[in-house]
C-alpha cells in the first residue's frame, strides 16, 4: 500500500512494478537498473555513456541547481565525466512567466560551472503537478576501465565518506522552512544551513576516487544510512559502520534536533561514499587534505553473512532501507 506515503518506493516495491519490466545486463547494457544503481552504462563503440535521470521534488527555491548536480552527480561517481543534460519542467496552472525563466536560469548557471551542456527537454504548465516539477536526464563519458558502481564493493575494502551527513537536507530546511525552525534554531545557524546548497555537486572528489576505488555512491533520498544500504545491497555484501565516525555539522545537528529528524537519514547530496582497497586509504585522505574536501573511514566491507550493522549509541543496530526524514516535513506542511 502506497497511498498517502511520499519519497522513492521500497526495494520490495521496486522490484515486483518496476524492475522486472526495465532491461538486463547485455552486450551493450553494462549497468542496467538495480537496487541501488543510480545511473546506467551503455558501451557505445570504444567508448562508455553513462546515463542518469532524477525528478526534484521536495525542494521549493532550488530546483534548478539541484536538478544539474543531482544528476551530474550520478554519473560522476559511476566514473563518468557529466556531458549533456536534458530538462523536463512541469509547472501548476497560475505559474508565473518569471518563475519558470528564473529555474532555467538557475538549471543554465549550474550547467556552465560544471560544463554541462543543456542539450533539450519540455516545457508545460499543467493541471496533474500542483507545485513545480523537475525531471532531469545527465548524460556522461567514460571507458570500461575507469566504471566504478555502487554494485562493485569487494569484501576487505575500507569504507570512505568525503563530506558531511544531511548537507542537501539541511539545506533545504533552512531555505523552504525558515518559519519553522524560528524560535527553534538561531537565525546565524538557519543563515550557516541555506549556504551548505553550494556544496551539493560531487564532481571534485568523484573526479579522484574513481582512480582509487571499487564502488562510488552518492546517498541522496533517505541519507547516510539509506546509501550504505544501497551500496551493500547492489553489491551482495555485509557492512560495519560506526556512526561517531560520520562527520555531521552542528547545523544539522540543531535543525535535527529542533525538528526531531535522524541526520543519518537525511538527504545527502555532496557527500560520496566510496568502496576502496585498504592500502589505497593514506593516499586518498592526503589528497582530500590537499584539497581541503573533509573525508573520515567509516567502516568497512565484510561477507553478507555477517550482516550490515552500524554501531549507534545505542548499540549496534542494523542497516536497513528508510524513508528519507525531510518527507517528515514536507509531507505535512507541502511546499508553500
Amino acid at each position: 500500500m502506497i497511498q498517502g506515503r511520499r519519497g522513492k518506493l521500497s526495494p520490495q516495491e521496486l522490484k515486483k512494478a518496476v524492475l522486472k519490466y526495465a532491461a538486463k545486463k547485455g552486450e551493450e547494457i553494462m549497468v542496467p537498473p538495480g537496487i541501488g544503481l543510480d545511473a546506467s552504462a551503455i558501451k557505445e563503440k570504444n567508448q562508455v555513456l553513462v546515463l542518469s535521470t532524477d525528478p526534484i521534488t521536495g525542494s521549493k527555491q532550488d530546483l534548478g541547481r539541484l536538478a544539474v548536480h543531482v544528476n551530474a552527480n550520478d554519473v560522476a561517481v559511476m566514473g563518468a565525466v557529466p556531458k549533456w543534460l536534458l530538462v523536463t519542467l512541469l509547472f501548476p496552472p497560475n505559474s508565473k512567466l518569471e518563475e519558470i525563466g528564473e529555474v532555467m536560469r538557475q538549471i543554465h548557471e549550474n550547467a556552465e560551472k560544471i560544463n554541462v551542456k543543456v542539450i533539450g527537454g519540455h516545457t508545460e504548465v499543467t493541471s496533474a503537478v500542483t507545485q513545480p516539477t523537475i525531471v532531469a536526464t545527465v548524460v556522461g563519458v567514460t571507458t570500461t576501465s575507469k566504471l566504478t558502481p555502487s554494485s562493485n564493493c569487494k569484501t576487505g575494502d575500507y569504507i570512505l565518506m568525503t563530506k558531511y551527513a544531511g548537507i542537501e537536507g539541511t539545506a533545504i530546511l533552512a531555505r523552504d522552512y525558515s518559519k519553522l525552525l524560528m524560535n527553534k534554531v538561531s537565525p546565524q545557524t538557519v543563515e550557516k544551513a541555506k549556504n551548505l546548497i553550494r556544496y551539493t555537486s560531487v564532481l571534485k572528489e568523484a573526479g579522484v576516487l574513481v582512480h582509487y576505488s571499487h564502488a562510488l555512491h552518492d546517498p541522496t533520498e533517505g541519507g547516510v544510512l539509506n546509501g550504505l544500504w544501497e551500496m551493500a545491497e547492489a553489491s551482495n555484501v555485509g557492512l560495519r559502520v560506526y556512526e561517531d565516525k560520520i562527520r555531521v555539522l552542528e547545523e544539522t545537528r540543531e535543525i535535527c534536533r529542533a525538528l526531531k529528524l535522524d541526520p543519518l537519514k537525511l538527504i545527502s547530496s555532496g557527500v560520496v561514499i566510496a568502496s576502496i582497497p585498504k592500502n589505497k586509504i593514506e593516499t586518498v585522505t592526503e589528497e582530500f587534505l590537499s584539497m581541503n574536501i573533509p573525508c573520515s573511514v567509516i567502516g568497512e566491507v565484510l561477507e553478507k553473512e555477517r550482516g550490515r550493522k552500524i554501531l549507534r549509541n545505542n548499540g549496534w543496530m542494523e542497516i536497513s532501507p528508510v524513508q528519507d526524514e525531510l518527507w517528515k516535513i514536507v509531507g505535512k506542511r507541502g511546499l508553500s
